[in-house]
């Protein structure tokens, strides 16, 4: 705690040149997000390699992208389909989570919420909330729990297929992590 302080009177402030909300919200958009990625340090580059060699696969392997996509949309084919008490509040997580992390993203011309929250962002309280691809693990929790409950849903419906649609989708999860 005495270091952080002794930075916070005394030392650069670092975060308004290396993470400033106009690069975090570049990089968030709803198409990433929903794949549960748009955290920019995830798409940097230096010099001629990224700062994170596996986000190569995400962006150039059309299998990875094609099961990271699958997870939202079968997510979403479950909580259209199944009646659970649970549903709507992981429907919840993850409308919140995509709206929290999608922020400011189109930083040149921002709807209201987007203007809001860029103006917020520049200010020295909202620099903590600056990088809002943070809220991306209430998305994940959300579309993971409702993922559940459709395999648990079908499985129950057609019991003979339970195990290797558990199969399918634990494959499928594993190629998009």
């Amino acid at each position: 705690i005495g270091g952080l302080v002794i930075q916070g009177r005394y030392g650069v402030d670092v975060l308004r040149y290396t993470e400033t909300p106009h690069t975090v919200a570049g990089t968030s958009t709803a198409v990433e997000t929903i794949r549960q990625l748009g955290y920019w340090y995830f798409y940097g580059r230096e010099l001629f390699f990224p700062f994170t060699p596996q986000s190569r696969a995400f962006v150039s392997h059309v299998w990875v992208i094609a099961a990271s996509f699958a997870v939202p949309i079968l997510a979403v084919a479950s909580a259209v389909s199944t009646r659970w008490r649970h549903r709507v509040f992981l429907v919840w997580l993850v409308v919140i989570g995509m709206v929290v992390s999608v922020g400011g993203h189109r930083w040149s011309i921002p709807s209201l919420y987007q203007w809001v929250w860029q103006r917020f962002s520049t200010t020295s309280s909202g620099l903590a909330l600056r990088s809002t691809p943070r809220a991306v693990p209430l998305l994940a929790l959300g579309l993971a729990g409702l993922l559940g409950a459709g395999v648990t849903a079908l499985g129950r419906a057609v019991p003979r297929w339970h195990r290797p649609l558990l199969g399918v989708t634990i494959v499928i999860v594993a190629v998009a992590v």
